[in-house]
This record gives structure tokens, sequence and C-alpha cells, in this order.
């Protein structure tokens, strides 16, 4: 039955031509006549418009696309849930590795969000704003890479997002290797909108507030001039790691089969604020940052707070007893932002094929970020800017005195020391200021279009770090016994 089946299937198939041709043959008139019959319904054929594609260099409509467009309008933006243009755009499926996310407080580029389309780096993805380059982030990625922050864009103005998931160099250049992300704002606004929103999470912290406001006024086709304005602001509370349940507020992850994390081991240069010592000697004499352990560690104090003593078994170097500090606890897994920002926009229509319009926009974005690497605070061993390691604290002081913070000073022994600074703390603060301004000519002549435009865009930023250790007053302080271990 199957063998017949598949036989039947393939002449029908091979016949289906045939049976097309006789058909036409014998029966002109009814093929003529359905042509007359289809023919005035023609005229309810949608006209599309012509708009400009993202990739491409001139303006076609929406099925013409030759390349990949993912478009999200505000619709899609307003049902995601989404507060800021950095979360639109890092959620599109083509973001992979290389992408900067807001939560990256330990790069170079802090403060800041990036896309990376395709898996490529952050330089490979081109952001344009209405078509039209943005400044780069003060800062750069791992010191080489430019990108525009994601973070400095106004939400409330976009009328979508146009994303092409493929490269794009040709017309745009080399950064626009791996795609292009095109952020269009409303070209005008009638009416008023406003938000606000006021959230919290169910363990604490993280507390956020957001208002947004749109209101424009005049019609382009009756009016010929529409003028706009947007304002957002959103704060976002930290999230201490200290308020979530294990594994989060922990760093010792062997209760879960993972590896024991916590500051404190000598053997991996990350002290505790109680610290540790080890007997030694300098293989460089009067060199203090050439220390050689010759014996077992201790630490400094009793074990307290969130510290816990830990015993590495066996005699000799690399052995001992320390106190396992839970640096965790003083982490964070969202740090405390503030972004504001205003987008105006003003455009004329001279007639039905000219427009021109000037927008001016604002926006700040501030970062606190208290411990920034995760770490706690600063650490008296380092490899940079100045390697300290192998620090170790003298037996006596310039004056002749034993050391107090060498217990083997009266052995005549150094004491290799590895600690934590618990009164410095480390803190990264950025204010990123974007002022942009923009004027537009547009228009056709005859069977050409045409666009002028001029684009102004100065981002500058508030930079400070805190917590950083003086290398020459840490070693007055080693020296001179001034500072209590």
């Amino acid at each position: 039955m199957t063998r017949n089946k598949l036989a039947l299937s393939l002449a029908g198939l091979l016949l289906a031509p045939i049976a097309g041709a006789a058909f036409a043959q014998t029966a002109p008139a009814a093929s003529q006549d359905q042509t007359q019959q289809a023919a005035p319904n023609q005229g309810n054929a949608k006209q599309l418009q012509t708009i400009t594609v993202t990739g491409s260099a001139l303006p076609r409509v929406d099925t013409e696309t030759p390349s990949p467009v993912t478009v999200i309008t505000a619709a899609d933006i307003a049902r995601s849930g989404f507060t800021s243009v950095s979360d639109v755009v890092r959620a599109v499926s083509a973001d992979n590795s290389g992408t900067i996310p807001p939560a990256f407080y330990n790069g170079f580029a802090v403060g800041s969000a990036g896309v990376a389309l395709r898996g490529l780096t952050v330089n490979s993805t081109l952001v344009l704003i209405d078509g039209k380059r943005a400044a780069s982030y003060p800062l750069v990625d791992d010191g080489i890479r430019s990108f525009v922050d994601l973070q400095s864009l106004p939400l409330a103005a976009v009328e979508r997002i146009e994303v092409l998931k493929d490269g794009a160099s040709s017309i745009y250049g080399s950064d626009a290797i791996a795609g292009v992300v095109n952020i269009i704002l409303k070209p005008s606004y009638q009416g008023v909108e406003a938000s606000a929103d006021v959230g919290d999470s169910q363990h604490g912290g993280g507390f956020t507030k957001k208002a947004t406001l749109l209101a424009g006024i005049g019609d382009l086709d009756t009016d010929h001039y529409n003028a706009y304005a947007s304002a957002e602001w959103e704060q976002d509370q930290s999230i201490p790691l200290s308020d979530r349940d294990y594994p989060f507020n922990s760093r010792d992850f062997t209760a879960i089969g993972g590896p024991d994390l916590r500051n404190g081991n000598p053997n991996n240069d990350t002290g505790s604020t109680i610290g540790s010592v080890a007997p030694g000697v300098l293989t460089q004499p009067g060199n203090l940052l050439s220390g050689q352990a010759t014996g077992a560690f201790q630490p400094l104090g009793p074990c307290t707070g969130n510290t816990q003593s830990v015993t590495v078994p066996g005699t000799g170097v690399g052995t001992g007893t320390y106190c396992a500090q839970n640096q965790a606890q003083g982490a964070f897994a969202q740090q405390y932002t503030n972004r504001g920002g205003l987008y105006g926009r003003y455009t004329f229509k001279f007639n039905d094929t000219t427009k021109a319009y000037a927008s001016l926009s604002y926006y700040e974005s501030k970062l606190i970020a208290n411990n920034p690497t995760g770490g706690g605070n600063a650490q008296i061993q380092s490899s940079v800017p100045n390697n300290t390691d192998d620090i170790a604290l003298p037996p006596t002081l310039p004056n002749g005195s034993l050391n107090p913070n060498d217990p083997f000073a009266s052995k005549g022994e150094y004491a290799l020391i590895n600690y934590e600074f618990g009164d410095i703390p480390q803190q990264t603060i950025t204010n990123d200021h974007n002022l942009r301004a923009v004027l537009d000519l547009q228009g056709t002549w005859g069977d050409w279009n045409y666009e002028a435009s001029l684009a102004g865009n100065h981002q500058w930023m508030d930079y400070e770090n805190i917590g950083f250790i003086s290398y020459n007053g840490l070693l007055n302080a080693v020296t001179n016994g001034t500072y209590n271990f």
C-alpha cells in the first residue's frame, strides 16, 4: 500500500504541469475573466512607506532590508518592563560575550554599559542615535576599546531601536564589524504622558524609584511644527550581599563542593583585618620588600567578628593558623546609581517633502561603588604599582627598640605580614555627563533624497578612586612602627 501511494503521489506531481498546460489551452476565457474580476481589488493593496533602514545607505521600504534587523518598538519596551536603554539592548539575543553590564564594577570602564553583538567586543558594535554617531564613554574598556555608553541615552523619547545583526563596515566603518544598534528617537509627539514607579526587593536592598514625563504640542501636517520634551529620573539603592542567604553571602563554597575563597590565607596573598605573620629573613639586606618566610604563620590576634580560625596542617613554611574572613559580607550585588536627563526637540515642516529639526539633550549618570572589587578594603600585599607581596616588619625600630608589631622581634627575626587595612575602605565614584545637540535638514529634490545634519556631542566625567595606599607612607609606617597592626 505504501509503494502504491508513493507511486500515485509521484505521478500526480509529474502530471501537474501537463494538466495545467492543458487547462490553460482549453479554458483561456475563464482565465481572462478571473483576471478581470481580480483587477478591481488591486486598489486595496497597501502602499509601503519608504523609511531609512539601519545598515543601508539608501531609504527603502521595510520589506527590502538586505540584512537581518531586529526592531524593538516603544510598545515592546513598555511591555518588557525594562527601565533603561541598556536593559533593552542587552536583552537582545545577539548581545554576547564581550558585553559590559552595568553591574561590572571591577572593570576599566566602571559605571557604563556597552553592547557587543555576535560575540565580538564593544568597539566592534556601532551605536547610533537617529543614524548619527555619538561620543564615546570617557573610560575605555580594558584601556584600549572605545564604545558608546548605553546608560547615558534617554529611554522616554525612544520611538524604536533597530539592531542590525550583521557586519556593516562597508557603510559605517570598522567599528560596525559586529553590527549596528540605532536608537531612533520620536520624530514628533502630541499630548502629555507621565509615569512613576517605586519598588523594593523581597529580602531588602535595591529600593528603586523612577519617574518619566513626555509632553508635546503641534501637528506637523496642520501646524507645520511640533515641539516636545522628555524628562526621566531613576535611582537604585545598593544591594549588600550580607542581606542574602548562602551561598551569595559567603566566599566559602565548600558546603556546595566548591573552594574556600575567604581572605586571610597567606598562601594566597589575601590578608584579613586580623592579619597573620610568619618568621623570616630578608634576601636583600635593608630591603623590607624582599622577605622570605622561614617558619609557620600565626594570626596577629584572636579570630573575632566575621573571621574563623583555620589551620593549614604540617610544619614549616606555608603552614600554620590564620583567621579566614568572609569578604562577601562587605560586597554588593548592586551598587548605588542615580541617573536622569532631559531631551527636547523642535521640528518644522516646510512642505510635504522638506522638514528640519533641532534637538538638545543632557544626561547624567552617577555611580557610587563601595568595595568595587568585592575583596574588601585595601591590602598590604599588592603586585601593582609596586610589588609588596613579600613585605616584612623589621624586628627593631630606628631608635633601637624592639618593634611591637613583630612577635618574633626578641629573636631578631623579621615578620612577613599579610594584612587587610580595616580602616582604609575602597570606593569608586563616577559621575558621567552627556550633552548633545543636533541640527538636521532632510527632504527630496526631484528623484533625489538629501539630508544635511550637524551634531555636537560632549561627554565628560568626574572620576574618583578612594582607598589606595600611599607607597611611601606604607614603608614609613612599617619602618618606624607607627601603624598598630
